[in-house]
């Protein structure tokens, strides 16, 4: 049995070496990347994030386990995607919000949606809605996948889905 303990607690912990490790094993051991991330490295940022709300975890050690999760995610990134094309016709924009440059959520997603073969234009961090208007234009997509880490950063998120709107699709 794979240890998704062990991987959860590398990156409850914030160990970058240790969590990639793990994941090298894995994958040699012919785990399946997506178990991988759906049995330890996401219950772990679930885990961060239901501390944080409780303020039993603070942003700076957050920010250190979110370093093991993307060092890990970057690993399994290619093994989930493999050279297969997208299955669906289907194209998702996905960004971090204007005033955040956290980015571990947003990659999080736009992994989980190619694996599961959706198309995804990221673009990347401290997005303007703009950016995203241009971005949905120009690759006609379907869906909008918007992500803040900051709640100062969150309220821009309103801002987006208003101009979004206002452009009419």
């Amino acid at each position: 049995m794979y240890p998704y303990d062990d991987l959860f607690q590398c990156i409850m912990d914030g160990d970058e070496r240790k969590t990639v490790s793990l994941c090298e094993g894995a994958i040699a051991n012919g785990y399946h990347p997506m178990d991988i991330l759906e049995k330890g490295m996401i219950p772990a940022m679930d885990h961060l994030g239901s501390l944080l709300s409780k303020g039993e975890m603070f942003i700076p050690q957050i920010l250190v386990s979110a370093r093991a999760m993307q060092d890990g995610l970057e690993f399994i990134q290619p093994k989930l995607l493999g050279k297969s094309t997208p299955l669906l016709q289907h194209t998702v924009v996905v960004g971090t919000v204007r005033g955040d440059i956290h980015s571990i959520g947003k990659n999080l997603v736009a992994v989980v949606l190619r694996a599961t073969g959706f198309q995804v234009v990221d673009l990347g961090v401290n997005v303007s809605a703009e950016q995203f208007i241009k971005a949905i234009r120009e690759n006609k997509a379907q869906s909008v996948a918007m992500s803040a880490l900051l709640t100062t950063s969150m309220q821009n998120m309103r801002t987006i889905v208003k101009r979004l709107r206002q452009a009419a699709f």
